[in-house]
């Protein structure tokens, strides 16, 4: 629309020239969907990294109690598969997840040289953090621990 000295009042709609506060406005339309596509990608990268962490630090926490168990058994200070298990369980008591635990000795001809084997091992979708995909159901995490007795001599 002119004005009365024949100009366009800007804003108007016999404007042409493009409006900057549009401009603006629609950069920060641009910038919000933008933010809204990453965002789950962020979560989802964050998350997956908790969740790794988690599951390592566990593993970590397992194969310890395995090498204490394997340790008692080879210097006789516990006997018996289920001592070691109550010696696993104890160590690993914090972490609220149930644990199997497999003990073996292993005498190979001479009797002073015997393999002593601890197994640690809990199911996966237990020791998941969240699983919301059930990607981790059915499978297992376990650690392992091996040493062999000492020779005492007399």
């Amino acid at each position: 629309m002119p004005t009365s000295h024949g100009r366009v009042k800007p804003g108007s709609a016999g404007d042409r020239r493009p409006d900057p506060e549009n401009k603006r406005r629609s950069q920060r339309g641009a910038s919000a969907v933008e933010f809204a596509f990453i965002v789950p990608v962020l979560v989802m990268i964050v998350a997956g990294m908790a969740q790794f962490g988690a599951i390592f630090f566990l593993r970590n926490n397992m194969e310890s109690a395995a090498e204490e168990a394997a340790r008692a058994l080879a210097d006789g200070s516990i006997e018996t598969q289920r001592q070691a298990g109550d010696l696993v369980e104890r160590k690993l008591a914090d972490w609220g997840v149930s644990f199997s635990v497999d003990a073996g000795v292993t005498v190979a001809g001479d009797p002073a040289d015997v393999a002593v084997t601890v197994v640690v091992t809990t199911p996966l979708s237990e020791a998941a953090v969240f699983d919301y995909l059930g990607v981790f159901e059915g499978g297992t995490l376990s650690a392992s621990a091996s040493t062999r007795r000492m020779r005492r001599d007399s």
